[in-house]
């Protein structure tokens, strides 16, 4: 059986209910998968085959240790989805700027949502 951790944050350590919907689909496929805490650090990432970014929506806040986390990742040799190089790509909002120059026409993102349950 392949071992499979869906990646979340602290904030959300079970998954949201969307990603969780996912484990049972996954074992059909005779995949174990599991909700990890991407800053975890007793986390052994080298038990998995396969790390799945879902719910890491604090990466943003914290962009330096996240982007440590996906080498550690990489330095497992554990696929990981999506790959590093794009994350990588993906978090250096930046690459906006190259649009511009390409004659597209996008709206720079100024902030995240906040994720907060309403009261």
């Amino acid at each position: 059986m392949r071992t499979v951790a869906l990646a979340t944050h602290g904030g959300c350590p079970k998954l949201s209910a969307d990603d969780q919907l996912l484990i049972p689909h996954l074992r059909d496929f005779d995949i174990e998968a599991k909700a990890v805490v991407w800053d975890n650090q007793e986390t052994d990432w080298s038990e998995f085959d396969q790390v799945i970014i879902r719910s890491c929506w604090d990466y943003h806040l914290r962009l330096p240790e996240f982007l440590a986390w996906i080498a550690v990742v990489e330095s497992h040799d554990v696929d990981l989805q999506n790959s590093g190089p794009l994350v990588r790509w993906n978090a250096d909002k930046r690459t906006f700027d190259g649009f511009s120059s390409a004659a597209l026409r996008f709206r720079k993102p100024i902030g995240c949502l906040n994720m907060r349950k309403p009261a």
